[in-house]
């Protein structure tokens, strides 16, 4: 990239509202990618950053175990193996302020089974597993559709959002 590009895209960026401190951008979620400039030495890299707002709005979401139960209970139908559950754990970190790790998630599915019937278990291992074979998991649930991801998990994602707002 030319050094007079790298400049537009900065003048892009600054246009757009964003405010940037160091490495943080604080205030809107943003789509840019300004590859790394060779001749300049100067590159960014701002990739769906959620600011402080989004992330305030998030935490006030938060899920009761009960709340993620009966949501994990009414999907069991549009499920197709264990590792679907990766997908409620996205829908949970992009949308829930869900900040357990997916360890914690697995334990957290464990033992909603033992107390409901779920027709899937969720062992140590099943989300990490789903996400090395699915890549779209590492990109936030909003852009999945773009992105081309299996429409069975935008079906249970899309169900999952519903059970979740009743």
């Amino acid at each position: 990239m030319k050094q007079e590009d790298m400049m537009a895209a900065l003048e892009a960026v600054k246009k757009s509202g964003i405010t940037v401190n160091g490495d943080l951008v604080l205030e809107k979620k943003v789509d840019y990618e300004v590859a790394n400039v060779e001749n300049g030495g100067i590159g960014i890299q701002i990739n769906n950053y959620y600011g402080v707002e989004q992330q305030k709005a998030q935490e006030s979401q938060a899920l009761t175990r009960e709340e993620l139960a009966q949501a994990v209970v009414a999907v069991q139908s549009f499920m197709w193996g264990s590792s679907a559950y990766a997908v409620l754990f996205c829908e949970l970190r992009d949308h829930k302020g869900y900040s357990n790790n997916m360890a914690q998630f697995e334990r957290d599915i464990t033992e909603i089974g033992e107390q409901h019937k779920l027709d899937w278990p969720c062992a140590e291992g099943t989300l990490s597993d789903a996400f090395r074979h699915n890549s779209f998991l590492e990109k936030h649930v909003d852009r999945w559709a773009d992105i081309g991801a299996k429409s069975r998990a935008i079906l249970l994602l899309d169900k999952f959002q519903q059970a979740l707002t009743q």
